[in-house]
């Protein structure tokens, strides 16, 4: 996973040139085209895909041939020799052949619509769009002044399930109205919107869920409500990484005997696996790999073409090559490199924890975790990754790593982070997504992402080819691992304290309800989330007068709270503690202004939230 909670989080990473940013989106562009005329050049169903009269036209000369070979088989060809009696075989053959190329073509031609149909942006014969945006010179820091005129967005986590387990994930799955998560030791959750939770797969005696290892991540498939097809990258018990398709039956409960190895990848050592699976915008499964692991990538993996460690990569799991559950393809940029495999899509990476693609516009988000000095963000416009290299273990970050040699960079297009911290500012980051959500619409297109040894949300926002904004936003959690997107665009977070949290406006869904209670005013029901040492809200808003704070302690860990009150001239006022399902009340006179809600005996542990008293 993307921490070492025992050595204290590894730092980043990877990258490039300071000055490679014009160059490195032409020379992309070029190695994009060159592709694409190389596929039609050598292959005539690329260039058919394109123009189905092509196909019509194979098509019509094999009819031809097969049509005068019928007639020729009529005559008496015998009596004008041997070689003349074959001739009717002979248009025979040719037109079988063209019949098979017509055909080829046509089904080339179906299979890019139905891929244009669900990526409208994808180019024919493979590939995805490439987008002419321009990648933003690195920025340093959470914060900054940079850009200046993004208005700062207002978010936070509100809690919606907790006790979940270990949780490494969260997604959906097309289809489904309900939310997919990823359990470390081996299981895969399902919540639906009602809020019940059912396992519907456990591999747990196929997994090492110890470490940076476990059950990591699942995909399923676009068209997963019609074939229930799904992907899971898990740690098995010798270490290595495996990535296996499975498939889920009625009420999407999948049968662990269903699962199929595409891929199995040794790892030298324990941590550093990476582990993220995503379907791209072109339809093509993506899979994140760490560089082996030990410290500084020892064996300079993530800049070998001959290692799949220290990469994204990119299969094609609709059209298998013979003799293998998936293909490569066409356009992968390393596929006619001596000695280099072919999955590779870009090189460089440390530990990318977690990756996604901008759901609007297919642009890619990393989070690499560093190695001693700094955590990065990449960001990749779309079709812009296909080829780079992040840099990683010649770079970290925007510099050099160690004095190491610049001449041991693989071949690719050289890309700088977006956005790069020090271990001052957190150590072990969490990528996430750009919010394309509606419920927060202050932010919408910020890139929402976190850091598990901090407890903060951050967010940052590019427009342009440049960094508008970046921020710290309110209510975060502690050992935040993995983001990831609802059936409608909406953003949720998991902790590996088993914690499940929407990405929300502060406040939202969570203004307490005013009930009348004999001249009490309002009362404001509380409750305490297990084991994080927090309320339920981080901010409650009730009317001056007097207000009735109850708390109801739902901590099962056995720990006693109680609820308080301060600030706006008023003193500390607190309740009775209150132990595991006890509720107490605290009543008190409210003016207008800010205040502060607390609970006694854990306010140096952050359980505190803000009260903002209305007229």
């Amino acid at each position: 996973m993307t921490t070492n909670v025992d050595a204290g989080v590894q730092r980043l990473r990877t990258f490039m040139q300071a000055n490679a940013g014009t160059a490195s989106v032409a020379k992309a562009d070029d190695m994009q085209g060159m592709q694409h005329d190389h596929a039609a050049a050598t292959d005539p169903g690329a260039s058919a895909a394109k123009d189905p009269s092509k196909a019509l036209l194979w098509a019509g000369l094999g009819l031809a041939g097969a049509g005068a070979a019928s007639v020729l088989g009529s005559l008496p060809m015998h009596a004008f020799g041997s070689r003349a009696a074959a001739t009717p075989m002979l248009f025979a053959g040719l037109g079988a052949a063209a019949l098979g190329i017509g055909a080829t073509m046509l089904w080339r031609h179906q299979q890019d619509a139905a891929a244009a149909a669900r990526d409208p942006g994808r180019l024919p014969g493979g590939g995805s769009a490439v987008s002419d945006s321009k990648i933003p010179t690195t920025v340093t820091g959470v914060t900054g002044p940079e850009g200046g005129d993004s208005p700062k967005p207002r978010a936070e986590l509100r809690t919606i399930a907790s006790d979940l387990g270990q949780l490494t994930q969260v997604t959906t799955a097309p289809g489904d109205d309900g939310l997919w998560l990823v359990e470390k030791t081996g299981k895969l959750l399902h919540r639906d919107p009602a809020g019940k939770v059912d396992t519907k797969l456990d591999i747990s005696s196929l997994v090492d869920g110890g470490g940076e290892r476990g059950l990591l991540s699942v995909a399923f498939h676009p068209r997963f409500a019609q074939n229930g097809r799904l992907f899971v990258d898990y740690t098995d018990k010798q270490g290595n990484t495996h990535i296996a398709e499975a498939h889920a039956g009625r009420g999407g409960t999948v049968d662990p005997d269903s699962l199929v190895d595409l891929m199995t990848i040794d790892q030298p050592y324990a941590n550093h696996n990476g582990g993220q699976l995503q379907f791209g915008p072109d339809g093509m499964l993506y899979i994140g790999m760490g560089d082996g692991g030990s410290g500084g990538d020892p064996q300079g993996r993530a800049q070998d073409l001959g290692q799949h460690l220290g990469k994204i990569l990119r299969i094609d799991v609709d059209n298998p090559a013979p003799g293998k559950h998936y293909g490569i393809p066409a356009d992968n940029p390393f596929v006619d490199t001596p000695g280099a495999q072919p999955e590779i899509y870009s090189t460089g990476v440390r530990n990318p924890w977690r990756f996604s693609f901008d759901r609007q516009t297919g642009d890619l988000w990393i989070g690499d975790v560093g190695q001693s000095n700094l955590e990065e963000v990449d960001y990749v416009p779309r079709g812009q990754a296909n080829g780079a290299n992040f840099g990683w273990n010649v770079r970290e970050g925007a510099g050099q790593f160690r004095g190491a040699d610049q001449g041991a960079l693989a071949p690719g297009t050289l890309i700088d982070p977006t956005l790069q911290y020090t271990h001052d500012e957190g150590s072990s980051i969490t990528g996430g997504y750009v919010y394309r959500g509606s419920d927060v619409p202050s932010l919408k297109g910020w890139y929402v992402y976190s850091d598990i040894a901090k407890d903060t949300l951050r967010a940052v926002k590019v427009e342009d080819g440049a960094v508008v904004g970046r921020t710290e936003l309110d209510g975060g959690r502690p050992y935040t691992v993995s983001f990831g997107e609802g059936p409608d665009g909406e953003l949720y977070a998991v902790t590996l304290g088993g914690e499940l949290a929407k990405v929300d406006r502060p406040g939202a869904a969570q203004t307490p309800d005013e009930i009348p209670n004999g001249g009490l005013g309002a009362v404001t029901e509380m409750g305490v989330q297990n084991g994080t040492m927090r309320f339920d809200k981080g901010e409650y808003h009730v009317k001056a007068g007097t207000n009735t704070f109850r708390l109801h302690n739902t901590d099962t860990s056995g720990m006693p709270h109680n609820v308080g009150v301060q600030g706006n001239g008023i003193r500390m006022q607190m309740s009775d503690m209150a132990f595991t399902g006890d509720t107490v009340e605290l009543t008190v006179d409210l003016d207008p202004g800010t205040y502060t809600l607390f609970c006694a005996p854990h306010m140096g542990m952050g359980m505190v939230a803000k009260l903002v008293v209305e007229e």
